[in-house]
C-alpha cells in the first residue's frame, strides 16, 4: 500500500534547526533562501537521513547529493500565486518589478521562465500591482543600457539573439536605431558582446574552442546548460551537430566543468529499486495512471524508462510489483505479441486450462480480446501460434527450476550471453520469457545462474586478488580497468578470471 509523502514543515525545521544550522555554515552557502525552500519539498525521511549522516560523520554529502537533485515539483508554476510568493519580496525590496537582466545577475534565473509564461515582466508587474520602470529616452546611447537590454531581451527570446523584426515586435525601434547611430551595427554588438550566430568560416566548428565558447555564451544567457532539443528549437543546429562530431554533450559538459547535468544520472543509477518506486510513486499519483513513455521524457526521466526494461523486466512487471491495476495499459500495448503471451499464460497458470474469451473478460482484459480478434488471428489463431513457440510442453514444465535452467543454458551456448527477454521472443521462446518472471524475473535468475554483474562488494571482497590481477596482466589504464568490469563483469567472469590453474 503507497503511503503518501510527508513533506517538510515549519515545525519539523524547528525541531532540527540547531543541527540544520550547522550543515548551512558547513555547506558555505551563499543563497542560504534557496537551501530552505529545497528542504521544504524534501520528505521528513530523507531530511532525517541525511541530518543522521551528518551529525554520526560530519559528511554532507547526502545534503549535497539531495539538494542537487531536488527542484520545483511540476506544475508548480502553472499556480501564479507561487510565483507571487517569491516575486513580491523582490519587488517590494527594489521598490519596482525586477528586471529579466536583474534576476539573471542576481541568481534567480529560476523565475525568469514563469515571468515570461506570463507575458513578461510588464505583464507580471500589472498583475502584482507594483511599479514597471522603462528606459529613458536617449539612454540607449551609453553602451551598459543596451547591453543590459539586449540581454533580457535574449533570455525573452529563449536564448536567440533578436532581430530588428524581434525587437520592432517588441516595441523597442528606438533601441534598434541606436545600435544602428551609436554602437556601429547589430555585428559590431555582437562581437561585442561575444555572442556567436550566423554563418561561420569554413572550418569553424572544427575548433573545438568555438563550440565551448559559443555553449559559454549560451549557458551564461539561459542560466542552465542548454541540450540538443533546445539548440535546435533556438536555431543552433549547426552547433548540435558540432557537439557530436567533438565527442557528445555528456563529454562536453564534463570538459566545461558542467557535470552530468540536470536530468542524467551515472550509468545504473535506475538499478535500485527503491529509487525506481520512490521516483514513480509521486508521478503516478499525480496522473492517476502509470506514466507513458513521452511522459517520462518530459519530466527529463528517459533513462528511468529504459531503465524498466535492463534492470526491472519491463513495465508489466514494475506495475506488478508496485500492486498497480493491470489493466490499464498503454495504447498499443496489446498489438505486441510479447504482452499477448505473457497475458495468457497468466491467465492459463491461475485458471489451471487455456483461456477463453469469457475467461479474459471476467479478469478484466477485454482489450486483450479486442487485440487477439483483430491483430493475431483470432482464437484459433493464438492457439496455433503458442503450440508452435512452446514446443508442446506438458502441463506445468515451466514451474520446475531445473526446466528453466536447462532450457536457459541451452539458449547462452547458442547466443553466446545471457538473453534479454526481446531475444528469446525473437528466438520464439517467450515461453521461457514468461518462466523467468515466475523465479524472480531478470535479476533474480541472474543471481541465481550467476549472471549477475558485479557489485562494489564483490570488488571488496577480492580486493587483493584485483590488485595482484592488475599486476600480473600489466594494467596500466586502470581506470578504464574498472569501468570495464563494474559494467560488464559478472560473478561468474568474477570466478573465470581468479580461478587456480589446472
Amino acid at each position: 500500500m503507497y503511503v503518501k509523502k510527508v513533506c517538510v514543515d515549519d515545525a519539523c525545521l524547528k525541531r532540527h534547526v540547531d543541527v540544520l544550522a550547522r550543515v548551512v555554515l558547513s555547506l558555505e552557502l551563499t543563497d542560504t533562501g534557496l537551501f530552505w525552500k529545497k528542504i521544504r519539498l524534501w520528505s521528513v525521511s530523507t531530511l532525517e537521513e541525511a541530518i543522521a549522516e551528518f551529525e554520526k560523520t560530519g559528511d554532507t554529502q547526502k545534503f549535497q547529493t539531495q539538494i542537487s537533485r531536488t527542484s520545483v515539483p511540476q506544475g508548480h508554476w502553472n499556480d501564479f500565486a507561487n510565483l507571487e510568493r517569491e516575486l513580491r519580496p523582490i519587488a517590494q525590496q527594489l521598490g519596482h518589478m525586477p528586471s529579466i537582466h536583474w534576476l539573471w545577475k542576481n541568481n534567480e534565473t529560476r523565475l525568469i521562465s514563469p515571468i515570461n509564461k506570463y507575458g513578461g515582466p510588464e505583464n507580471v508587474a500589472k498583475r502584482l500591482g507594483v511599479l514597471y520602470t522603462q528606459t529613458d529616452r536617449g539612454q540607449y546611447t551609453q553602451w551598459e543600457n543596451v547591453e543590459v537590454k539586449l540581454r533580457e531581451v535574449i533570455i525573452q527570446l529563449g536564448g536567440k539573439f533578436p532581430s530588428a523584426g524581434d525587437l520592432k515586435r517588441l516595441k523597442l525601434s528606438s533601441l534598434t536605431g541606436a545600435i544602428n547611430i551609436h554602437h556601429d551595427g547589430m555585428i559590431a554588438v555582437r562581437k561585442r558582446m561575444e555572442i556567436g550566430g550566423g554563418k561561420h568560416e569554413h572550418g569553424y566548428w572544427g575548433d573545438i574552442k568555438n563550440v565551448k565558447q559559443e555553449l559559454k555564451v549560451l549557458a551564461k544567457t539561459l542560466g542552465h546548460f542548454p541540450g540538443h532539443d533546445e539548440l535546435k528549437e533556438l536555431g543552433h543546429s549547426s552547433l548540435s551537430i558540432a557537439i557530436g562530431n567533438h565527442g557528445g554533450i555528456a563529454e562536453i559538459r564534463e570538459q566545461m566543468g558542467h557535470g552530468l547535468g540536470r536530468g542524467r544520472r551515472a550509468w545504473g543509477h535506475w538499478k535500485d529499486w527503491d529509487r525506481v518506486e520512490e521516483t514513480l510513486r509521486p508521478i503516478i499519483q499525480e496522473l492517476g495512471r502509470f506514466p507513458e513513455r513521452e511522459e517520462f521524457s518530459e519530466r527529463r526521466l528517459g533513462g528511468l524508462h529504459a531503465a524498466l526494461s535492463e534492470f526491472h523486466d519491463g513495465v508489466p512487471a514494475v506495475r506488478e510489483r508496485l500492486g498497480l491495476d493491470p489493466v490499464s495499459v498503454t495504447k498499443g500495448h496489446w498489438e505486441m505479441w510479447e504482452n499477448v503471451v505473457v497475458a495468457v499464460r497468466q491467465l492459463e497458470t491461475k485458471l489451471k486450462r487455456f483461456p477463453s474469451y469469457r475467461d479474459m473478460q471476467q479478469n478484466g482484459r477485454s482489450g486483450l480480446v479486442t487485440a487477439i480478434q483483430r491483430h493475431h488471428g483470432g482464437m484459433n489463431g493464438l492457439r496455433k501460434r503458442l503450440s508452435q513457440e512452446l514446443d508442446i510442453k506438458p502441463m506445468g514444465y515451466w514451474h520446475l527450476w531445473e526446466n528453466v535452467e536447462r532450457e536457459l543454458t541451452v539458449v547462452i551456448e547458442r547466443i553466446g550471453h545471457f538473453p534479454r527477454h526481446e531475444e528469446l521472443n525473437a528466438l520464439k521462446l517467450s515461453s521461457l520469457s514468461n518462466a523467468i518472471h515466475r523465479f524472480g524475473g531478470m535479476n533474480g535468475v541472474k543471481e541465481r545462474t550467476g549472471y549477475a554483474l558485479i557489485t562494489d562488494r564483490d570488488i571488496q571482497q577480492h580486493a587483493d586478488v584485483f590488485a595482484r590481477y592488475i599486476i600480473e596482466q600489466n594494467i596500466v589504464n586502470t581506470e578504464g580497468f574498472w569501468y570495464t568490469v563494474k559494467k560488464n563483469w559478472t560473478r561468474r567472469d568474477l570466478e573465470t578470471a581468479f580461478a587456480p590453474p589446472s
